[in-house]
């Protein structure tokens, strides 16, 4: 009985080894920053892919940890390559990673998060298929019940496009979170250094990408999940960033050389968030009403000495 079974699923197994075999390097960059435990925690996750660990390329590229970090990873997870990089700021430390890696894929994610076992496969199974550069899919709160419900929509590391597989639009972006970049199209395109605070990176990325003629997907199941900082839900965090980004948006914009009018522009969606304040009182509209107001000063401080 065993030997019939055996024959007849001998070219099955056959398939299944070359379909594996066929299957893309894909290197995958953690950006850290003095968070060993939850950085362990991440690795492991990425070990337990369903995907062949002989094609994942695992690299942390490190911001000069001083807890401990890489004596971890070199203790820990002998084949995880790590890189220390001095300068300091997310979008050097991203192109640090794609700079030193192997695969025909770079996929990003965060130290402080944990991937769903088909995250690669799907994402990569979605590229193959497809003529687009690049995908990624939802980021999801790992412990959803610590989040006020009042914090829902603020930038504190949820992402989410809706429920269906598509191609990303005019004005949408992936997050870094999870990210799975065709490596061919960083020989064009990097992650912009310069940005203040290293603000949207990845979404600066993502337009850059789209505006260069490439396709971007969203893959809906293809999930990572968030265990964000509980020190982040407060007003102070969001107003401090709302103010980097409301620069950023500027710098962003004037890279387009929209110069002057972006005063109005700026104006207009400040007035707009306070309206949608006024009937709706949430820390959301209070972020984007800030982060509005802020890109709005600077297009008036700025365009002056930029023009």
């Amino acid at each position: 009985m065993f030997r019939l079974w055996f024959y007849s699923a001998w070219p099955d197994m056959i398939l299944m080894e070359k379909r594996e075999i066929s299957l893309p390097l894909v290197s995958i960059v953690i950006i850290t920053l003095n968070r060993k435990k939850n950085l362990e925690k991440c690795i492991n996750s990425i070990l337990n892919l369903i995907y062949p660990l002989s094609k994942l390329d695992i690299i942390v590229v490190d911001g000069g940890s001083v807890d401990g970090t890489q004596e971890m990873v070199r203790r820990t997870f002998p084949n995880v390559r790590f890189i220390t990089e001095e300068r300091r700021g997310v979008a050097i430390a991203r192109n640090t990673g794609w700079k030193n890696s192997k695969g025909k894929f770079v996929a990003y994610t965060d130290d402080d998060c944990i991937v769903d076992p088909y995250w690669i496969r799907r994402l990569v199974v979605s590229l193959e298929s497809s003529n687009a550069k690049g995908a990624g899919g939802p980021v999801i709160y790992l412990h959803p019940e610590a989040i006020p419900k009042y914090y829902r929509g603020t930038p504190l590391g949820a992402f989410d496009l809706g429920v269906g597989h598509r191609s990303l639009k005019k004005g949408e972006n992936l997050i870094t979170a999870n990210m799975l970049i065709d490596a061919e199209v960083f020989k064009e395109i990097d992650f912009w250094e310069s940005l203040v605070y290293n603000d949207s990176e990845d979404a600066e990325f993502c337009r850059s990408v789209l505006e260069a003629g490439y396709t971007i997907l969203y893959v809906p199941d293809a999930t990572i999940y968030h265990n964000i900082d509980l020190r982040r839900i407060n007003l102070d965090y969001l107003f401090k960033r709302a103010f980097f980004s409301g620069i950023t948006s500027y710098i962003i914009e004037r890279k387009r050389k929209r110069n002057i009018t972006l005063i109005p522009i700026y104006f207009r969606f400040f007035l707009g968030g306070c309206i949608r304040f006024y009937y709706r009182r949430t820390v959301e509209n209070i972020y984007w009403s800030a982060k509005s107001f802020v890109a709005f000063l600077a297009s008036v401080l700025l365009v002056a000495l930029w023009n």
